[in-house]
């Protein structure tokens, strides 16, 4: 019990000073564009429509330059796939969520500060419905690890509030939402880019 007490009061004192030695902390609300790469693989082509989305973050830096950011953003899509003469095969349509933590680096040149991230997380393909296709499998949820990276500038607008605008791009494997039922997939890295802009609260 007594080395608990201490080692809780440890952890305490060391996300305190952490907390107090911040130079920022903010968290902000953006919305995006994403736009999905095609990609070819196992005899087939696989696409995915255009969609829009929002973006949730909270950044901290405990340094001058550099901070940590989480990151959950939603949208939803359709994913479609062909075979390799272009000819439909099936589509599925489905929710995307991200959760994604990142390091960030920035600098401060008067009301802007320029940044780029880089981290990692995991993307969740969530189905809305079945696939069209002769043998109609059920689509299961898939969970893909993702890689992140970005670029873009904060410019202040008064004390408290910013403006933001970045692009961002998620690098994963394609779902696979038919397991082993049917061979509907292309095992292949995809790419989902994603321009943003939203506002900034920092306390």
């Amino acid at each position: 019990m007594r080395r608990s007490a201490i080692l809780l009061t440890a952890v305490f004192l060391i996300l305190a000073g952490g907390i107090a030695s911040a130079q920022q902390t903010e968290i902000s609300a953006s919305v995006i564009d994403v736009y999905t790469n095609h990609v070819s693989g196992l005899g087939l082509q696989e696409t995915a429509t255009d969609s829009g989305g929002a973006l949730i973050s909270y950044r901290h830096f405990a340094q001058q330059h550099n901070g940590l950011e989480v990151n959950w953003s939603f949208t939803k899509n359709t994913q479609r796939y062909s075979d390799l003469a272009g000819v439909s095969v099936t589509s599925v349509q489905s929710k995307i969520q991200e959760l994604t933590t990142a390091y960030v680096f920035h600098i401060t040149r008067g009301s802007f500060q320029p940044f780029a991230l880089a981290g990692a997380g995991f993307l969740m393909f969530s189905p809305t419905n079945y696939a069209v296709n002769a043998a109609d499998p059920a689509v299961s949820r898939q969970i893909r690890p993702a890689f992140l990276y970005g670029v873009g500038v904060d410019y202040r607008l008064r004390k408290g509030l910013a403006v933001r605008a970045q692009y961002r791009s998620l690098v994963y494997e394609s779902p696979d939402f038919f397991g082993g039922a049917v061979a509907l997939h292309t095992s292949t890295a995809m790419q989902m880019r994603e321009p943003c802009i939203g506002l900034i609260y920092r306390f």
